[in-house]
Order: structure tokens, then sequence, then C-alpha cells
């Protein structure tokens, strides 16, 4: 027993040395610095912890998760670090310890998740005392905390996105589902009824704001009423995740911004609190199911209205819940038919007749775009043939001077300066280009993808978050008009967005990619726990938001795309309730 136990302390320092050279390595550590022999420590002492709370049926999940973290290290971190050495042999040594160390940590941190006692954080008691009015509290906390920062920015904040949709509205330019119709047209509804009192545009429009700042604060509350009655959260834990809502300066930010997103991040969390709900309590029957299940429909059809990948959600949504319940198939059918019918028809037939403009090809293929980018940019070799190809879509020679690596949408435009028409109508044979092009340039592909997802896939980043002010310019008159100014409420704001770049932990929270992170490792976790499985369903809206942003997000650096599932967060607390 001693031998053993001898071995697997070798084992662990082992595994604590490779991990730390790893990370010295990617962060740039001396190896001299007293720091590597802190971590030393505490990496061993932590191994030797998580490695006696190992189960079997943990090890595939971990394996997974810690292989898909890895390879986002590797990418973001490791190409770089490889590239400064000239020896193919040092190239290889320091990719395998890279590899090695992260997979080794990341194995771990998944073990420790695995092993978080959820009676910490769930009641389930007979004796449990409801707390009334949950719901009616968190949404005034919530409230009150996001009112300061309309009446700072009133009207609210608004970038050429929704100035573009208030045109539409005024009938400036025609309509169109660039951004989606169905925001448009709410913006319309407020814009008419403010029309009932006042001739101003900035109280009309400051009607929708308002309205979409009480929105989220009424999302997050269902979210944290949902936890608090049908997951059995604890009180304590439930005022944690309205600190989350409430407190957290971006969240304030995002409510009064006037995009689709923070709309449809809304309809998300109501539909995630439909979903948790079927999880925890089956699917819906008796009296109540009628209502119900029109409910869902409901809010499918927002999801899928509000937001393009949000049809794309429900469809994946769709697809799980047919293999779930297939037992149950009636009230499947009439869960998910109505919503595809009811959206195709309207995205179809109804926008036709209307005469509303659809998005071109280009918006939808970011990815794809800047891939081939990259490989122009960098003056690859490409077949007279294929370049040809590429020259009758569009000028290929100002893609020097307009690709940007983070940044996808001067590519795109590029494209519609030139023959848009023959994508749409060649769709097979630039799909057959892409692919031939990824297969002689993988790297390029790789790099060009990493580098416009980067924030999305890896939690350090420099961007910032909740900064955006003001109105862009525009002919009609918008304008900011501050109800609470003065240099003292500019200097508090400023201070409250700045503490999220300076406090550890609480910095985590300010960043995309940490929610990505925190949402797979959770998953993995949902996945090692018998009888848990079925939970994974709640976050698979999450997992298909993130999943059509790795194909066609615009830009690197824009909080608001990922806005949308970073809200998603505490539905995570599912993954360590007690099973029923």
């Amino acid at each position: 027993m001693k031998n053993n136990t001898e071995k697997s302390y070798i084992t662990y320092f082992v595994y604590a040395f490779v991990s730390v050279w790893a990370l010295m390595v990617v962060y740039n550590i001396s190896v001299r610095s007293p720091l590597s022999v802190l971590l030393m420590g505490g990496l061993f002492c932590f191994y030797v912890h998580t490695g006696k709370k190992e189960l079997p049926e943990r090890r595939w999940p971990a394996a997974v998760s810690s292989a898909i973290l890895t390879f986002v290290m590797l990418i973001v971190k490791g190409y770089d670090i490889i590239e400064t050495y000239d020896s193919k042999l040092f190239k290889l040594g320091f990719l395998l310890i890279m590899t090695a160390g992260f997979l080794i940590l990341f194995y771990h941190v998944f073990n420790l998740l695995c092993v978080v006692d959820g009676s910490l954080l769930f009641d389930k008691s007979e004796e449990r005392r409801e707390m009334k009015n949950l719901m009616l509290f968190s949404f005034l906390v919530c409230f009150v905390f996001y009112l300061p920062w309309f009446l700072f920015s009133f009207p609210g904040i608004f970038d050429p996105d929704p100035i573009g949709q208030i045109e539409q509205v005024l009938h400036l330019r025609p309509w169109s589902n660039h951004h989606p119709i169905a925001h448009t047209l709410l913006i319309a509804l407020f814009y008419h009824i403010g029309g009932l009192f006042t001739d101003s545009i900035n109280l009309r429009i400051g009607l929708y704001t308002f309205f979409q700042m009480c929105f989220f604060a009424f999302c997050a509350s269902c979210v944290i009423n949902t936890l608090y009655r049908v997951v059995k959260l604890k009180l304590a834990a439930c005022m944690a995740v309205l600190a989350f809502y409430a407190a957290i300066p971006f969240m304030a930010v995002q409510s009064i911004i006037v995009c689709k997103d923070v709309i449809f991040a809304g309809i998300v969390m109501l539909f995630c609190c439909e979903l948790t709900r079927i999880v925890y309590e089956g699917l819906p029957y008796g009296k109540n199911m009628i209502p119900k299940i029109i409910y869902f429909n409901i809010l499918g059809i927002l999801m899928s209205l509000f937001r393009s990948n949000g049809w794309y959600v429900f469809l994946l949504i769709a697809v799980v819940f047919i293999i779930v319940y297939l037992k149950e198939w009636k009230k499947i059918f009439f869960m998910i038919l109505p919503v595809i019918v009811t959206v195709c028809i309207i995205k179809g037939p109804v926008m036709t007749a209307f005469g509303v403009e659809q998005p071109d090809l280009a918006e939808a293929l970011h990815v794809p775009e800047q891939q081939i980018a990259r490989v122009l940019y960098y003056h690859r070799d490409i077949s007279p043939e294929d370049r040809a190809m590429l020259e009758e879509l569009t000028d290929i020679g100002r893609v020097d001077e307009l690709y940007c690596p983070w940044f996808a949408d001067n590519i795109k435009e590029l494209i519609r300066s030139g023959n848009p028409e023959i994508l749409e109508q060649n769709k097979g044979a630039y799909f057959k280009l892409w692919l031939k092009l990824g297969l002689k340039y993988p790297v390029d592909y790789i790099l060009a993808w990493k580098d416009l997802t980067e924030n999305l896939i890896y939690p350090e980043g420099d961007y910032d978050i909740a900064v955006i002010e003001g109105v862009y310019k525009n002919s009609f008159g918008l304008s900011q008009h501050p109800v609470i100014a003065g240099k003292a409420a500019v200097k508090l704001r400023e201070l409250m967005i700045k503490l999220g770049s300076y406090i550890p932990l609480y910095g985590f929270l300010w960043s995309m990619g940490s929610y990505t992170w925190m949402l797979l490792l959770t998953a993995a976790a949902m996945l090692s726990r018998k009888g848990h499985e079925k939970r994974l369903i709640i976050l698979i809206p999450a997992a298909a938001i993130i999943a059509t942003l790795f194909l066609a997000i615009p830009a690197a650096r824009l909080f608001r795309y990922a806005y949308p599932y970073a809200v998603l967060l505490p539905f995570c607390a599912c993954a360590f309730s007690e099973k029923e």
C-alpha cells in the first residue's frame, strides 16, 4: 500500500511538473521566477486531491472537454510560440509539452468540478420555506440597478445597426430582414405608441429602450424564479444569481443598447426556463397542457424570428426533443410542428408579399470569407482557374488593403461591391473552391477562424465591454439627452466599468470566452453524472448559439454577440443538483 501511495505521488509530481512547464512556456514565466515554485506546489496538491476523487464514468467527458480546451490553447497561444523557434525538434518538443501539460491540467480541473457538493447550493427538504414574491423582488432589484444607466444614456445607446432599423420605421429606407424585421417592428410599435403622447423622437424611441430594459429585468427574474422553485436552488444562491444580473455593470449597459441581441437574449432565457421545467417536471399534461404548449410555441416562434441563428437553435432543440421524448411523440408533434410551419410561412410567403428584403448569402459566410481572404492576403499559390473564379466575384486586388483578421465586414462589403449574384448562382462551385483551398492551406484556415473567434473560445482578450455610449449620427434628430449628468456621474460610470479589468475572478465575468469554457465544462459534468444526461437539453440553446457564432461571427471584439449565451450561465447550476 505504501509503495502504491509513493508511486501515485511520483505520478502527480510529474503531472504537476509538466503542467507548470506548459504554463510557463505559454505565459512567458521565467524559469527562475518564484511563481514557478508556487505553481508547482499548488498543482501537486491539487492533483493529489482531485486524483482521489476520480470515477470511471467521468473519464471520457473529462478527456473530451480537456482535449477541446487544449486545442483552443494550442491554436490561440501555441502557434505563435513554436513559430519563434527555427529547430523542428524544438518546435515538436514544446508542442508536446504544451499539449501534455494542458491536457493534464484541464482533466483535473474537470474532476474538481465534478466533486462540487450540490447540497451547498440546493435545498429540497420538505421544511423548506418558500419566499413569496421572489420574482417581483428580483425584477424590482434589476430595475433599480438598471434605471440610473438608462437615465444617464437617455434615450439609449445606438450604433449604426439600430439607426438603420429606425430609418425603416420612418420609411426612409425599405423594410429589410438584414436585422430581424420582428425586432424592427417592435421598435415601430413603441414608436407609434409614443406618438400618441408626444412628437419628440427622443421620447418615442426612448419608450422602446425603457421597454427593452424592463423586459430584460423581467426575464432575469423569471430565471431566478425557475431556479428557486423548479431546481430548488437555495435562496442565498438565488441572491448570487440576482447579483449577477443586476450588479454587474455590463448587464445594465447591454439592457439599454438598442439591438436585437438583448431582446433575443431575453427570449432565450424564457425558453430555457421552459426547458428546465420540462426536464425537471416532465412534458406538460392535464388541464394546463394546451396553454403550456401554446406558450412553448410562442417562445419558439419568437426565438426563431428575433435572430437568424435562433431559427437554427430551435431546429436543434426539435431534433433533440424527438430523440429524447420519442415515446410521447404526440405532444412533441404539437410543440414543434406549429413553430416550424409558422416560421417558414412568415420567413417565406409573408415577407415576400410585403416586399421585405432578405440578407444576402455573403452575410452568412463571414468565416469562409475570412479564410479565403487570409490565403490571398499572404499570397499563397493559387491556380489560375481558382484565381479567375475569385476575380469574377470581386476585386481581390483590394484584399491586401481591406483584410482585417478580427473584423469580417470589410471582406463581406468587398464581395457586395463586386458581383455577389455570381456567388448566389454558383454556390456549389464556390463551396468546392473553399474546400480545395482549405485542404491545401489548412493552417491558414485554422488561424483565420481563430482570429475571428478567439474571444469566443479563449477568456483572455483585448476588447472593451460596456464602454459604448451615445447615439450614432443620423438624419432624423435622434440624440442623447442625459437625465443624470455631470462629472461625478461620468467618473462613477467609468470607474464601475474599469473594475472589470482590475479585480481577479470578477474580471472573468467580463470575458466572452470564459462563458464558453464554463458552459462546456458544465455540459461535460452533466454527462459524467448518472441520471443527469437529460439536463443537457437545458444547455442546448447556449451551445447552439456558440456553434453558430463559430461559423458566422462578423467581429471578434463585440461582446453583444456573446451576450445571448452569457446570460444563460445560471442554468449551469442544474449540473450540480441531485437527481430527483
